[in-house]
């Protein structure tokens, strides 16, 4: 059966309060299915079984069922509520995470944070990420050091993780660390270390990544470094555009030809002058791309260069 199906049934199910079909509905690989049949079930069944059935789909693979069990859990089980809510607190889904330190805090009066960090080991990888990333939704700069000293030692999902807490904490004050991440071994921490510098290239260490995207024996690493390069301010930008043009990289694709696109669409709309010492660098650099360019785009760039 289609999924178009299953879903309308699902409704059909609900519509007519059938709560035997439902519960085998919850049975489902469709998440729909299971959203629909588990909002109606928590909120039609007695309360002991609601809490009974909530209990179960606090571990289902959809977020949005987990927190449709948790909102159960806030409304109808007073007598382990914190206890659920703490469990909800390692939730690998923000949304449901959130809604559990919320209420913790502002319901029972506790400090979020402690808990968290009170979970960053002893606890399955997992659960330390969902710690390690909830400490940095409601921290502070001053847990940045306890992070950095597990950020050589976990796993790669521990290690992304502090990465993106350190983000969100003290990202300037740590910006060496991105660029040393973007360099890692591990496309997954390179990755993550990218995405960071992607949303402030001013973060990352320029030299340290026209080194790694000219020179690194990691595909991924030379890709990453580029792409954080390629977001950097308008002329430098341009020579590090050009490089990976002379470097023709087959890890890169065709990310440099897209950059160059990028930046000549943009070129009028961005007004900083080029200084003299970077106009120089650039013709040199064109010079010995003609043959590498296509016509267009080298006439183009030619007729921006003499004209400053």
């Amino acid at each position: 059966v289609d999924h178009a199906t299953r879903r309308e049934c699902a409704k059909l199910a609900v519509a007519f309060r059938k709560v035997s079909i439902c519960l085998y509905a919850l049975t489902s690989t469709d998440d729909m299915v299971r959203i629909h049949c588990a909002r109606f079930l928590l909120t039609a069944l007695p309360a002991d079984e609601a809490c009974s059935l909530a209990s179960d789909l606090a571990f289902d693979s959809c977020a949005v069922v987990r927190r449709e069990a948790l909102t159960c859990v806030l409304e109808q089980c007073p007598h382990d509520r914190e206890a659920r809510l703490r469990k909800a607190l390692l939730d690998g889904n923000a949304s449901v995470r959130g809604l559990a330190a919320d209420k913790l805090r502002m319901t029972l009066g506790l400090d979020v944070a402690s808990i968290f960090r009170s979970h960053l080991t002893g606890v399955s990888d997992r659960q330390a990420a969902a710690s390690i990333v909830g400490l940095g939704e409601c921290g502070s700069a001053d847990d940045v050091p306890l992070l950095r000293s597990i950020l050589g030692t976990g796993s790669l999902r521990i290690r992304r993780s502090v990465l993106h807490a350190i983000a969100i904490l003290d990202a300037q004050g740590n910006a060496d660390l991105f660029s040393a991440a973007l360099v890692s071994a591990s496309p997954g921490v390179s990755r993550k270390a990218c995405e960071i510098l992607l949303k402030d290239p001013s973060l990352a260490d320029a030299s340290a990544l026209e080194t790694a995207m000219l020179s690194s024996g990691h595909g991924h690493v030379r890709k990453n470094a580029f792409k954080v390069l390629a977001r950097s301010q308008k002329w430098p930008s341009l020579r590090f555009i050009l490089l990976a043009v002379q470097a023709s990289d087959e890890a890169l694709s065709d990310w440099p030809s897209n950059a160059l696109r990028r930046w000549l669409r943009d070129y009028s709309r961005r007004f900083t002058q080029a200084q003299a010492a970077e106009l120089r660098c650039l013709k040199s650099l064109l010079g010995r791309l003609k043959a590498k360019l296509p016509a267009p785009q080298y006439s183009t760039l030619d007729a921006i260069m003499k004209a400053h």
